[in-house]
């Protein structure tokens, strides 16, 4: 009786072959990461400024060496890490 309600359901949309789940990150992800981070800690309260200025010290020091890293690398060009060190 089960399988012959099983026959008797149209499937709207049929299982499909299995896809390939890509698993790496885009480039310059962990630059995005770091900086939503940042955002993060800023929306919260601080105990004071001066601990958030060397919260942002820290993540902008990572960020840059991330940025080289990705230069060095040939996965960005140049001047993308020059406009990034400029904003930051």
């Amino acid at each position: 009786m089960a399988s012959t309600l099983l026959h008797s359901r149209s499937f709207p949309n049929p299982p499909q072959p299995h896809q390939e789940i890509k698993l790496e990150k885009p480039v310059g992800y962990v630059i995005m990461d770091f900086l939503d981070k940042l955002v993060k800690l800023m929306d919260k309260e601080f105990g004071s400024t001066t601990l958030l200025a060397k919260v942002d010290e820290i993540v902008v020091e990572r960020a840059r060496e991330e940025a080289e890293v990705l230069r060095d690398e040939g996965e960005t060009e140049e001047r993308m890490v020059t406009e990034l060190f400029r904003v930051f």
